[in-house]
């Protein structure tokens, strides 16, 4: 068993490289303010860059509760396993959330890029 939690140890510190890796090239495109490149039309790539960053939080989010209920049932911990799988949970609805938003997003982001169009 200690071998195997050790293997399950190591494949969580690869998945938790591997996310912040794409996390830390995500969050330039997420915090940029695409206006200033594009004009109107950055308010559709701010909109969608929005429902990217909605989605990717809660795959995030589901991901982490899965290795994160792993871990702690290796290790266990059978209060910090549950509260793993609320976790999924979450993840899991903040994910659905977020792919209803998106359309409404995308139509806000085309609204505010004609009326920015109009504007200029």
């Amino acid at each position: 068993m200690e071998w195997i939690g050790t293997k399950v140890q190591e494949g969580v510190s690869f998945v938790q490289s591997i996310f912040g890796s794409i996390t830390a090239f995500l969050q330039g495109a997420f915090a940029k303010d695409w206006t200033e490149q594009f004009g109107a039309f950055g308010n559709v790539l701010n909109a969608f860059f929005a429902n990217v960053e909605n989605v990717w939080n809660a795959v995030k989010s589901i991901f982490s509760g899965i290795v994160s209920f792993v871990k702690n049932v290796f290790a266990g911990d059978w209060g910090a396993a549950w509260d793993s799988i609320v976790s999924v949970f979450k993840g899991i609805w903040d994910y659905l959330v977020a792919v209803v938003k998106a359309p409404i997003n995308g139509i806000i982001g085309i609204i505010n890029g004609l009326v920015q169009g109009v504007v200029d």
